[in-house]
């Protein structure tokens, strides 16, 4: 009866072994499938476009932010400037009135 008991245990350790091979040989087919590697490649291309959109978005929004800032400073500098020409006119009609008295 041992002998059946450790053949049978011999049949079920190849068994295991067997199916064990089985799945794995399975596994590899199907993650070397073109299906699969085109799942995987949207998968990752997904991933990294996500990513990417976190790193972009912020960058984008400082960007808008400077060109705003950016905008604002050329009119206040273009105000500077008029300012500038008004002073300078007035600075000379104040030289010529002073020149004439």
């Amino acid at each position: 009866m041992s002998v059946t008991r450790s053949h049978k245990a011999l049949l079920d350790a190849d068994f295991k072994n067997d199916i064990s091979t089985l799945i794995k040989d399975e596994i590899i087919e199907v993650m070397n499938s073109e299906e699969m590697k085109s799942a995987i490649s949207n998968q990752v291309k997904q991933l990294i476009k996500s990513e990417l959109n976190s790193i972009v978005k912020p960058l984008e929004d400082d960007l808008a932010s400077i060109k705003a800032e950016n905008s604002r400073l050329r009119v206040e500098l273009l105000n500077i400037k008029k300012q500038n020409a008004t002073l300078s006119l007035h600075a000379n009609a104040n030289e010529q009135y002073s020149r004439n008295i």
